[in-house]
Order: structure tokens, then C-alpha cells, then sequence
């Protein structure tokens, strides 16, 4: 399977009509870039090993290339993530 990112870093971010902002994941503070056009959305291993969670094993491989054409493989997910913008809790995974 792949996926579309268009930017992991703050250097990509310049190349691409993206959001730099931040958020609270799981009552953790997070730099995040916000597009509405990726597939997935995705994390750091650092910042998901601070959410103390456990990651899960996807069915399939992710390829996912950034637009400087980096490829990466995921194959992890973590369910059950809340994120909040504005006061409301959005469930998701990451």
C-alpha cells in the first residue's frame, strides 16, 4: 500500500502550501504540519515512545514518500490517540 505525505520536516514545509502549528496528543504538546491533502497522518517513533503506548502491527507495509523523494516503510499504528483543537477530543490513529 502507499501513502501521500507532503512533508515530515520544517525544510519540506517550505516547498509546500502546509500549516505549521501545534497541538495537545494525548495531553502531550505537539509541533504538527497540517495538510488536508495526505492519506495517512503520521508521528515520530520518539513522540509515539512518549505517549507511553503501545504501537500495533499493521496488516500491510505503508511506502510513504515525502516530497524531497525520501521513501520510508511503516508498518506500526497507535490506536485509541486523542487529539484536541479548540477544547473538543477528537479520537484517532497515528
Amino acid at each position: 500500500m502507499t501513502g501521500r505525505v507532503n512533508a515530515t520536516t520544517v525544510e519540506e514545509l517550505q516547498a509546500c502550501d502546509l500549516i505549521e502549528g501545534t497541538l495537545v496528543v494525548d495531553s502531550h504538546i505537539a509541533r504538527v504540519l497540517f495538510d488536508a491533502g495526505v492519506t495517512h497522518s503520521f508521528i515520530s517513533s520518539q513522540f509515539a515512545t512518549s505517549l507511553e503506548v503501545s504501537a500495533r502491527m499493521m496488516p500491510y507495509v505503508l511506502k510513504v514518500v515525502s516530497p524531497i523523494h525520501v521513501q520510508e516503510s511503516c508498518s506500526q499504528y497507535v490506536p485509541d490517540v486523542d487529539e484536541e483543537i479548540h477544547q473538543h477530543h477528537l479520537p484517532v490513529q497515528l
